[in-house]
């Protein structure tokens, strides 16, 4: 073999080489790339907004493509949101000792079409909802549930759970507040007779 054909072989091995190596770098750092278009089982994990000194995470659950999970997340987070601010007047120590411990189990939405038909309690940290029900009151409801130790499909039902509220010894207030926090639509007129028939101040 002539000095140009080794040279040629030299090369030639040596951009072998690197293809071999540029290969393996790709299957051990980067992995497959996803496609948010894809339906497939899906999660997505996002702390709870620090309203009244509440902490933990929530996760949402979902057999979809990406936009579907983060839009069913957001909806999720946006409602916890809401209601969590109807707490302002709830007395701190209520709030560390009823709310909290339920958020530090780490709340799982798993969002599905058979939920019984909008939500389904699993255990005492995992919640089924229908999509239809992400972006409405039924999404606090579940934690509600969650709280009076429910379990399977639920229906609604405001009285019977200011009885469940009362019965865990929480301020008339808060159990005013969880009942206007699982009206079918939230409208401020609706909300604050609500909030005062159940304080008393007007006759229901």
């Amino acid at each position: 073999m002539n000095i140009q054909s080794k040279r040629y072989a030299g090369i030639l091995a040596l951009a072998l080489a690197a293809k071999v190596l540029t290969l393996g770098a790709c299957d051990t750092t980067t992995g497959p790339i996803d496609d948010p278009n894809e339906v497939r089982q899906r999660s997505t994990t996002f702390p709870l907004s620090n309203q009244h000194g509440l902490s933990g995470t929530i996760t949402v659950q979902r057999t979809s493509n990406l936009a579907d999970l983060n839009s069913a997340a957001k909806a999720i987070n946006d409602n916890l949101d809401a209601w969590l601010a109807l707490f302002g007047s709830v007395p701190q120590s209520d709030i560390e000792t009823i709310w909290q411990p339920i958020f530090d189990r780490g709340i799982i939405y798993i969002v599905e079409e058979n939920a019984g038909p909008n939500l389904y309690v699993v255990d005492n940290r995992t919640i089924r909802i229908a999509p239809s029900a992400v972006n409405t009151n039924w999404v606090e409801s579940g934690i509600l549930e969650i709280n009076a130790e429910s379990s399977g499909p639920i229906g609604f039902d405001t009285s019977r759970e200011t009885v469940r509220m009362a019965k865990k010894t929480l301020t008339a207030e808060e159990i005013a507040r969880s009942v206007v926090a699982q009206l079918p639509q939230r409208t401020t007129a609706a909300q604050q007779l609500a909030l005062d028939t159940a304080m008393g101040r007007v006759k229901a």
